[in-house]
């Protein structure tokens, strides 16, 4: 059986307001950025890439409202 060592590893989080915003501004540029390569790696043809862009933008947009993030 292979053995492997326990790695610890310990998060601080930001606790002014303003570094939480920038953190969570940080995070959404890694997660459209994520996206938009992802959707331009697919072998699939612009048409179609730009269909489900539209796709994620109106679910995030839907989920949004739902949270009630966006008035």
């Amino acid at each position: 059986m292979l053995e492997v060592d326990a790695l610890q590893v310990q998060s601080y989080f930001p606790t002014e307001q303003g570094a939480i915003l920038e953190l969570q501004r940080r995070v959404a540029t890694v997660h459209a950025d994520f996206v938009t390569q992802y959707l331009l790696n697919l072998s699939a043809p612009k048409e179609q890439k730009l269909e489900l862009l539209d796709a994620v933008k109106s679910d995030i947009n839907e989920s949004l409202l739902h949270a009630g993030a966006v008035g």
